[in-house]
């Protein structure tokens, strides 16, 4: 039950990993294209003051909407899935049509998913992990290590994995939470390997609620 909602799960934040890439590349044309055209001055129009004015506008009603979806000012969200945990600084909540998404602008992305437990997840155990999980995944996917651990008081199942697209490699952590009747279902997609702080980050500060 559980291994098909999670492979939807690892769509959604691949996508929102490989949006990020290509957030990034258009950013570094866009430099590129800056330092050309710096010879050439530009006279600030009435215009473009209007436009900076609205876009001020509507950034500041996408940061109430934030907060209005659960993020406090301290960068705290509190979910209607039954937990809450910290957001860096930087990084925003996202439309998921699965659970709660948090991404950055480079396509670092946390999504976190709630779905009932089942027998399958209660018999899980280092072997179902390396020898059903990770290969239902596919070929491209690797498992690095896997860990029983302690979240919040519960007892949950951590791999590490990369997950292969074309050249891009994408390293990836994945924690299941007993969560009683339901798993709590952490997944955190670092682009370039280097942000396994980050993930440390969210683990210490999730709450799940009883």
């Amino acid at each position: 039950m559980f291994k098909k909602v999670v492979s939807g799960l690892m769509a959604v934040m691949l996508a929102f990993s490989l949006v990020g890439c290509n957030n990034k590349e258009d950013d570094s044309k866009s430099s590129k294209k800056s330092k050309a055209d710096s010879s050439s001055s530009v006279e600030v129009t009435k215009k473009d003051k209007k436009e900076e004015t609205k876009k001020e506008t509507e950034k500041k009603s996408d940061s109430d909407s934030s907060a209005a979806s659960g993020l406090a000012a301290d960068g705290t969200y509190t979910s209607k899935l039954g937990y809450s945990v910290k957001i860096p600084a930087g990084w925003e909540v996202d439309d998921s049509t699965i659970g709660d998404a948090f991404a950055d602008k480079l396509g670092n992305n946390l999504v976190v998913a709630s779905v009932p437990s089942d027998e399958q997840f209660k018999k899980a155990d280092e072997a179902f992990f390396k020898e059903e999980y990770v290969p239902s995944l596919g070929t491209d996917v690797e498992l690095k290590s896997y860990n029983q651990i302690k979240v919040a008081g519960h007892k949950a199942h951590e791999i590490k994995i990369i997950n292969r697209i074309s050249s891009m490699e994408f390293h990836q952590s994945q924690v299941f939470v007993d969560a009683d009747d339901n798993v709590i279902i952490v997944t955190f997609t670092d682009v370039d390997g280097s942000n396994s702080g980050i993930f440390d980050g969210f683990m210490d500060s999730l709450v799940i609620f009883d």
